[in-house]
């Protein structure tokens, strides 16, 4: 048979039709896969449980030990009681866990302190900012080159070839607004309690001065966390007073010394540490009421590019004049705010100190290491602003 042109060759496949059988066989199969697909997937999904946010994870606290508190065992035989971190058995500076069956005694690794042999609190630093302190403004670490010369003692401030001086650079750098009615406070006697020093450095605002006794253990470590704080320093020069004996150990400046014998001591005094800005006086009537003994000191302190705050606690009215006549910063304080440790009467001095200052003097109050001097100078400082007045270093007070 002839197939008409142009159609195609149609090929007839002689195979029989597919039988329903096997239809209904392959449907079945793939309807049972589609079921089982269905029951896995259900399975999985009601066990699954999304992944947790790691920074939420509750870990429950392992079971304490036995007597693994900060309370006395039951057992007398058991000494090994854990100090209380909290309360008053430990002093400060002192390792708590030492002594303690296991203790380490490996120095630990504390990156921001670099003296880790003192036994002086440590400022705590987070990110870099010190614990304790909203914020703070750290002063240039000392000692800077060019600042300082040697002395059989140890190094002592100098000036620079420059003619750059302690007095410049390590007074805290401070911008007063303009017209403002500025006062002054210095806290004195730091240094020798290490609880009450540590409390004046962390609570007291930066601008405050803080002076501490040359003859303190760990000094330069004191200077240090001060400074880092944002705290100018002093350091106080013990002198004569009329009453009682000068103490040779603490070098004491007296009037039964030569001029050589009492440089040496200031020498001395001068060496314990680097970074302050200037000295003050500890007591001192007695000295310095010798003007010829005073007037080498002053010029010493020129010499060494150093500042003089007078605390005020006496009448020296040669002091003004020696200062001039040696080219020495200086300065003297209204009065000291805690001569007794009535906590009424320093409330009652700092009340004064802000009027003086409402009337346009710019005064500098003096006060002591006490408890009650520190509480009412935070408070004191706080409610300034209100009154109009800006709290300023003391060096901000003095002439070049």
């Amino acid at each position: 048979m002839t197939h008409p042109q142009g159609s195609r060759n149609i090929r007839r496949d002689n195979r029989p039709p597919p039988s329903p059988l096997r239809h209904a066989i392959f449907a079945g199969l793939v309807i049972f896969s589609v079921l089982a697909t269905v029951y896995a997937g259900s399975i999985f999904l009601k066990n699954y449980s999304p992944p947790q946010d790691v920074s939420k994870i509750e870990i429950a606290a392992a079971p304490l030990e036995d007597n693994a508190d900060n309370t006395a065992s039951q057992d007398p035989l058991n000494t090994q009681v854990l100090p209380d971190l909290l309360g008053d058995d430990v002093p400060i500076g002192d390792n708590p866990t030492t002594g303690l069956a296991g203790a380490n005694d490996e120095t630990p690794i504390t990156d921001d302190i670099e003296d880790n042999t003192s036994s002086t609190p440590r400022l705590i630093r987070i990110n870099g900012q010190i614990a304790g302190r909203d914020s703070a403004t750290p002063l240039i670490k000392a000692p800077i080159q060019g600042l300082s010369r040697k002395t059989p003692y140890g190094d002592i401030p100098a000036k620079s070839d420059t003619g750059d001086t302690a007095f410049i650079r390590y007074a805290k750098p401070f911008r007063t607004p303009v017209n403002a009615k500025t006062v002054a406070v210095i806290i004195g006697g730091l240094g020798l309690n290490p609880e009450i020093t540590t409390r004046a450095i962390l609570d007291l605002p930066e601008e405050i001065t803080l002076s501490f006794a040359a003859h303190s253990p760990q000094l330069q470590n004191w200077v240090n966390q001060a400074r880092e704080n944002g705290h100018e320093v002093l350091i106080e020069i013990p002198m004569q007073t009329n009453g009682n004996t000068p103490s040779a150990a603490n070098r004491t400046l007296t009037v039964t010394q030569d001029i050589a014998a009492n440089t040496r001591r200031l020498d001395w005094l001068l060496s314990r540490a680097s970074g302050y800005f200037g000295v003050t006086n500890y007591n001192g009537d007695s000295f310095m009421a010798r003007s010829d003994l005073v007037a080498p000191v002053m010029s010493y302190l020129e010499e060494a590019g150093l500042a003089f705050i007078f605390d005020g606690s006496f009448e020296s009215v040669a002091l003004p004049a020696l200062a001039t006549s040696a080219k020495l910063p200086f300065i003297e304080a209204e009065f000291v705010i805690d001569g007794t440790n009535d906590r009424a009467l320093i409330k009652d001095n700092l009340k004064q100190l802000s009027e003086k200052a409402i009337q346009g003097h710019t005064p500098i109050g003096i006060g002591f290491a006490y408890q009650n001097t520190l509480d009412a100078v935070s408070l004191w400082a706080k409610d300034a602003p209100n009154n109009g007045l800006v709290l300023v270093p003391a060096s901000h007070l003095m002439g070049p």
